[in-house]
């Protein structure tokens, strides 16, 4: 039993790691620097496919540096604060009582469409503004951190120099 367990559990682990992954917005750096941004990308193995302006590309990893991409927040931002408001204005409709406040509770619903509009305007906002392009795909051959080379060395002093100099070197590698 406990062999057949795990064989499934293997199984389904291997499925899951050999999909592609799929990615709402990316931005695609190739090799000869191009930079391509698209929609609806799925990277497997061997290839990155994405539409951009309802056109399909295709681009095999080889020819890709960098691939980036966005979680795609900006909807969940604004599901949360327009659903926050609502939650919040629906309490107060339903403790409403016309003889306390002198409203009726048809009276505060535009403005509270309003409120919920707005607040659900700012959570999208936020989201577009904190949603970044992260990396989800680095070619290693061409990883911006391996054309960086940091050389520091001090320099012996000499019977004319009596102190310690460093020499500190930055070079960049290009393709």
């Amino acid at each position: 039993m406990k062999k057949s367990l795990f064989l499934i559990v293997a199984v389904i682990f291997c499925i899951s790691i050999s999909q592609a992954q799929s990615f709402s917005n990316v931005k695609v750096t190739l090799k000869n620097g191009q930079v391509v941004k698209g929609k609806k990308a799925v990277i497997n193995n061997q290839s990155i496919a994405f539409s951009k302006e309802g056109v399909g590309n295709n681009y095999a990893l080889a020819d890709v540096a960098l691939v980036e991409a966005r979680k795609g927040g900006a909807g969940w931002w604004a599901l949360g604060c327009g659903g926050g408001c609502l939650a919040v204005y629906g309490l107060v409709l339903a403790s409403n009582d016309p003889a306390e406040s002198g409203y009726e509770n048809s009276e505060l619903v535009p403005g509270i469409i309003m409120l919920v509009g707005l607040s659900t305007g700012v959570g999208l906002l936020i989201g577009s503004l904190t949603d970044k392009y992260k990396p989800v795909y680095t070619s290693k051959s061409s990883s911006l951190i391996n054309r960086f080379d940091l050389n520091f060395a001090t320099v012996q002093p000499n019977r004319f120099d009596s102190k310690n100099k460093w020499n500190l070197t930055l070079t960049y590698k290009f393709n």
